[in-house]
């Protein structure tokens, strides 16, 4: 009986932006200090922005300890605003739009638990 290699999974790069929020969404994820309802909507948020083919690569959590909670959020706003006021030439509206309501998503999220952080402005 022989074994086979398991076959690759392929995967794409993402935009440095967009792998910064992931890495910070991850950790906040993680967070212990951070409102349940609140780690299921990052959850969430988190899942739809790496639900693409090509898969992303397996994110690392960095950077979100040290810190209130809601400045991390806000930080992962601001690099998914700039995936959507600066999008790629190549980068189509779909994304773009997805990227927008992960921002709104995040937003809504913070803004529910009633954090005094809470990331206010609009993409």
């Amino acid at each position: 009986m022989s074994t086979a290699e398991p076959t690759p999974i392929p995967t794409q790069t993402p935009p440095p932006a967009l792998s910064r929020a992931l890495n910070l969404l991850d950790g906040l994820i993680l967070r212990t200090d951070v409102p349940t309802a609140v780690r299921i909507r990052l959850g969430e948020v988190f899942e739809d922005l790496v639900d693409v083919r090509p898969l992303y690569p397996p994110t690392t959590a960095t950077d979100s300890e040290g810190r209130p909670w809601p400045a991390v959020a806000h930080e992962v706003v601001e690099a998914l605003r700039e995936l959507v006021t600066q999008p790629g030439p190549d980068t189509p509206p779909a994304v773009v739009l997805r990227h927008a309501l992960a921002v709104r998503a995040l937003r809504d999220a913070v803004r529910a638990d009633g954090s005094p952080d809470s990331p206010s402005a609009t993409p």
